[in-house]
């Protein structure tokens, strides 16, 4: 909504709530465009999940895994409660030697694509590779299950997960034709037995076993997390049929963990990097934090990390550059489903919700100049200033994971790995775009 004064001339700015009738084709929808209507909607009473997003999901895990549960809001409550531990800050510390030792495999990949004077070679995707580092720590905080997607190229579990997210449609006029082709359904069964086949028996060993596979390395994987907080449970759940349900949830939501947090994290690491490209003044900066915080011999970066993972939390340019990416650059909003004894209030006015699927509107948001002073720039100096300045955030404004009980649980893990995908790559390298050699390559 860049150009909102095409649609509502006679507005001094955009409305609050823009609501599109999109019949017969989508469901109406409510897009929501103020900060704190969100927080009314997100935080404040925090809607229950539009059922369209567990329609989305379904080809993958069912509709049994934490985003879906959150057309339940007792459900997705109580399914939280389970995993949250596992990307609780004390875990994720715990995790860095692993982050770091997938975070330096980035780097050399990268360095194999340099020339022996310094200058880049062939064109590549970065998403590509920021993608394969992200699928790797996933699977490792996931299940502890090593791939190599880094150095071996494309795994089989993240072909197969990959090719499931080409299914995922959204229930619309336009996606019925595919939805209801025969050989649409074939390819999601048989796609899903291929992960299954993969992730179900690693998943079975941990129920069936006392053996915790992460907490070699002093951390507890999602999996194992979940395996405690069922054996905690009381003895009915336990049963065979118990069991066995619980086995399947776990499958559902590791597939689910892969999926997001893959997603969002490979986007967060490329829309960095590209900003660093094109603002210099702040990626001197950024480097000059690096230098500071790890000393001139980059070789000792991954060492004085492992010894010292709290210097993580010592980085606030690092930080803001990533949150600041995030304002420009947003991986995400939340659709929720409207109630009729629920109305958005504002000055005085009111925006029912009744038979709507509220969205929160991120992008707008985050691109309004009526929240973010100098809003076209790339200023991570506004997440360090002092509340009144001009460039403080405004409350509620910053929304890329969402707000409230339902935010991204993995959200911690998700800066985490592009604050150390940072650390590895920006005092080495520059990054350049090459589109026209990219063109042809393709």
């Amino acid at each position: 909504m860049r150009h909102w004064q095409e649609y509502f001339p006679r507005e001094s700015r955009c409305p609050p709530v823009i609501y599109l009738d999109l019949w017969p084709t989508a469901p109406l929808l409510a897009i929501v465009n103020d900060p704190a209507l969100c927080a009314q909607a997100v935080q404040q009473k925090s809607l229950p999940r539009s059922w369209q997003s567990k329609f989305l999901v379904s080809p993958l895990t069912k509709g049994i895994d934490l985003g879906s549960a959150g057309t339940d809001i007792a459900f997705h409550r109580l399914l939280r409660s389970q995993y949250a531990p596992a990307f609780s800050p004390k875990n994720l510390m715990a995790g860095v030697p692993a982050l770091v030792e997938e975070a330096s495999v980035f780097a050399d990949c990268i360095r194999t694509l340099t020339t022996d004077n310094g200058t880049w070679g062939e064109v590549f995707s970065l998403e590509e590779k920021a993608s394969a580092l992200v699928f790797e720590v996933m699977a490792r905080f996931t299940v502890d299950l090593h791939l190599g997607e880094q150095t071996n190229g494309h795994s089989a579990l993240r072909t197969a997960i990959l090719r499931q997210t080409g299914n995922l449609v959204p229930k619309m006029l336009t996606t019925l034709p595919r939805r209801s082709n025969p050989l649409y359904h074939l390819d999601v069964w048989r796609t899903n037995q291929k992960i299954k086949g993969i992730l179900e028996p690693m998943i079975r060993s941990r129920f069936y076993s006392g053996d915790e596979m992460g907490l070699k390395y002093g951390r507890r994987t999602s999996l194992d997390v979940v395996v405690n907080a069922w054996r905690a449970g009381n003895r009915l759940q336990h049963s065979r049929r118990a069991k066995e349900a619980m086995i399947n949830s776990a499958l559902q939501n590791v597939k689910m963990f892969m999926l997001a947090g893959v997603d969002s994290t490979t986007a967060s690491i490329c829309f960095t990097l590209q900003l660093l490209g094109r603002n210099p003044r702040v990626l001197e900066r950024l480097r000059a934090e690096h230098l500071e915080a790890f000393g001139p011999n980059l070789a000792s970066t991954a060492d004085i990390i492992r010894q010292s993972p709290e210097k993580l939390n010592t980085l606030p340019f690092t930080l803001a550059v990533i949150k600041e990416s995030l304002r420009i650059c947003p991986i995400a909003l939340t659709v929720r489903q409207g109630d009729a004894g629920f109305t958005l209030t504002s000055d005085g006015a009111s925006y029912p919700t009744e038979s709507f699927q509220v969205q929160t509107g991120v992008w707008n948001i985050h691109l309004d100049p009526t929240y973010w002073p100098r809003v076209d720039e790339f200023l991570p100096e506004r997440w360090l200033v002092a509340k009144g300045d001009p460039l403080y955030p405004v409350k509620n404004a910053w929304r890329p994971f969402e707000q409230g009980p339902m935010n991204c649980v993995g959200q911690e893990l998700a800066l985490l790995t592009t604050k150390l995908a940072l650390i590895f790559v920006v005092r080495e390298f520059d990054v350049e775009y090459g589109w026209e050699e990219w063109d042809q390559k393709r």
